[in-house]
């Protein structure tokens, strides 16, 4: 018996448990959503608000032209709500965005759907969302805490709620 188990080859198997990660703090956050970018191979979907967008910019998330070439071929899709209040400020965001050869769709939700929470889903293969956390009963810190995971069911379930928005929504840039 023991040498026939000692002939028997067990195949690896990868470990293909899901991982869930709590981020903190804003450097830490924009630099996994810099990360997601950079490995994306297919599709980067997002949603945030003009803040938000505001906030990465500042943080060099929408700096592409060091990877512009590499980042070609990934589709990009962005969801954010435009109000009067804040029109001003996405147009002055995509101002200074440089011109690329990168797929970049923007697209408003129309009346009545409201955002979901600010997410990151690159490629089907991992979601990162932002907690909003009330500190002290006060206003939520807007980006500070996010969950990322790369399990396969919250993925798809998330990317099945950004497609909902998506197609419940009105195309305002496509470059």
């Amino acid at each position: 018996v023991i040498s026939s188990w000692q002939t028997i080859q067990a195949s690896e198997t990868p470990d293909v448990s899901a991982r869930f990660m709590v981020i903190e703090g804003r450097n830490r956050i924009y630099s996994r959503i810099k990360q997601m970018i950079n490995e994306a191979k297919n599709k980067v979907s997002i949603i945030s608000t003009v803040t938000g967008l505001v906030r990465a910019d500042r943080f060099g998330l929408l700096d592409f032209d060091s990877k512009h070439k590499q980042l070609s071929n990934v589709q990009f899709r962005l969801l954010t709500h435009f109000t009067e209040e804040n029109v001003n400020l996405m147009q002055a965001l995509l101002k200074q965005t440089p011109k690329t050869e990168l797929r970049f769709e923007i697209r408003n939700p129309n009346l009545g759907l409201g955002l979901f929470p600010q997410m990151v889903i690159r490629d089907e293969e991992e979601v990162m969302f932002f907690i909003n956390p009330k500190v002290d009963g006060s206003l939520p810190e807007q980006d500070n805490l996010c969950l990322w995971t790369n399990c396969k069911s919250l993925i798809h379930s998330f990317l099945e709620i950004f497609e909902d928005l998506w197609r419940n929504s009105t195309d305002i840039i496509r470059m």
